[in-house]
């Protein structure tokens, strides 16, 4: 992401789908120093920096329509550092119905992770969700003439 930002909340870019069900949603956030991902889960983050920002029984999650960004807000806030990877983890047992979104694919490099819920292992895969992440970010102090040289006005 280029930058540190206290992230407050996440978006998905909906496709189509009116609602969603999820029982026992849960979203965790966490740094990782890898640039693809191994099938065992917990094994791509950095110890201690993976953190439950999400948790909620009964989750109905309704769609804006398509080509809107659908927003979860997160119960707690989760400090991203601005030079490590960022992993985003969602979990959840059963639902019904559903809200497709964007992603994309990288055929060179596998950037997701999907598995059963509760199993430790997955199967590795170049597609990603494309996501927004919405919160406060970290400025560098600088004065108003160096930001102007930088933007070369």
């Amino acid at each position: 992401m280029g930058s540190a930002i206290e992230i407050e909340s996440i978006s998905f870019k909906v496709v189509s789908g009116e609602k969603v069900f999820l029982e026992e949603f849960q979203i965790y956030l966490g740094h990782s120093s890898l640039d693809e991902l191994e099938p065992e889960f917990d094994d791509n983050y950095i110890s201690g920096t993976k953190t439950r920002v999400f948790n909620q029984s009964d989750v109905w999650l309704y769609s804006p329509g398509p080509g809107e960004w659908m927003t979860i807000e997160l119960e707690d806030s989760f400090w991203y550092n601005g030079s490590d990877n960022l992993l985003v983890d969602f979990a959840w047992p059963s639902g019904e119905s559903a809200i497709y979104v964007m992603g994309w694919s990288d055929s060179d490099v596998d950037r997701s992770v999907n598995g059963e819920y509760d199993n430790p292992i997955g199967t590795q895969s170049p597609e990603s969700l494309l996501l927004r992440f919405n919160g406060t970010l970290s400025l560098e102090p600088a004065t108003f003439g160096s930001i102007k040289a930088t933007l070369g006005m």
